[in-house]
């Protein structure tokens, strides 16, 4: 997998969210592409298939706003304990989430602060 792959696949489903690919449109092979790397990155226990493609769609798009938000979170607090002189627990908490997180996109993203 390649990490334009993967940003071009978070670009679909934030278009998703966002109601630009209304539940129902018909999928193209790019986007089924897309949505297989999006599933095996976000659920990675959830065996993908075309079949109940909707709710799958759903279920990609709920794991990708608790991760970003989650992410957010971690960002937010490992700045705050750096700030405080906590480096350690600053490196616990960066540790914590990757560890929970099965995205590697949003892994990626902790690992870079």
């Amino acid at each position: 997998m390649r990490d334009d792959d993967l940003k071009s696949a978070f670009e679909l489903i934030a278009r998703y969210k966002l109601g630009e690919i209304p539940p129902g449109t018909t999928v193209d092979d790019t986007q089924i592409g897309l949505l297989k790397l999006l599933c095996a990155d976000l659920l990675p226990d959830e065996k993908f298939s075309l079949e109940g493609m909707d709710v799958l769609v759903l279920k990609i798009a709920k794991a990708d706003t608790k991760w970003n938000k989650e992410c957010q979170i971690a960002i937010s607090n490992i700045y705050d304990l750096r700030l405080a002189g906590k480096n350690n627990e600053a490196e616990q908490a960066r540790h914590t989430f990757v560890s929970a997180c099965p995205s590697s996109w949003y892994q990626e993203i902790i690992e870079s602060v």
